[in-house]
């Protein structure tokens, strides 16, 4: 399965253990319903969040001009987050399918072992990447209450599955682990 999202290559993102990825890539021209333009965007790596780094957009045959209307409403974030779902499950297909394709239920019932542990900073990586809010990834990939999925994460950094962050703030405090690939 191909995504379309193209590797643009230089320097890699390690997601998780054995899943690693480029830090830029850039899509495949996307016909969008509204507005009804054509949008291709590149996004890179920076903070430990996949950002726009450009974004093209053309009219569509027949279409609407491109005005600054049609720009403010094109769906930036929810772009960037689609195409870090698929890239990472495209190119990262056993890395990331086998984190998981471990039996959420299966995972919650034994509590937060060290192989739930494993799949909560994955979840919570990837996320992150897409700038979604991670503990609320990890409560519903789970079925967790969010409460719940916010002491499985502070055990993934107790156990050195996550790095450690400034209290109240997402994400992981250093550059090593989920940021570089070494």
């Amino acid at each position: 399965m191909s995504t379309g999202w193209d590797d643009v290559g230089g320097a890699f993102v390690t997601v998780a253990p054995g899943v690693v990825t480029s830090a830029r890539w850039t899509s495949p021209p996307i016909d969008l319903d509204d507005p009804p333009y054509r949008a291709q965007l590149t996004v890179e790596h920076e903070g430990g969040r996949m950002v726009c780094r450009e974004l093209v957009v053309q009219r569509l045959p027949g279409g609407p001009p491109v005005t600054s209307e049609g720009l403010h409403a094109i769906p930036v974030r929810r772009l960037i987050r689609n195409g870090v779902y698929r890239f990472l499950m495209d190119v990262n297909a056993s890395g990331a399918r086998e984190l998981l394709q471990r039996d959420p239920a299966e995972l919650r019932a034994a509590g937060p072992t060290e192989e739930s542990l494993r799949v909560v900073a994955y979840v919570y990586r990837l996320a992150y990447l897409a700038s979604d809010p991670p503990v609320v990834a990890v409560a519903q990939h789970f079925g967790l209450p969010r409460s719940t999925a916010g002491r499985w994460v502070q055990r993934a950094r107790a156990g050195g599955f996550l790095g450690s962050t400034t209290s109240g703030r997402a994400g992981e405090d250093h550059e090593g682990g989920a940021d570089d690939a070494g």
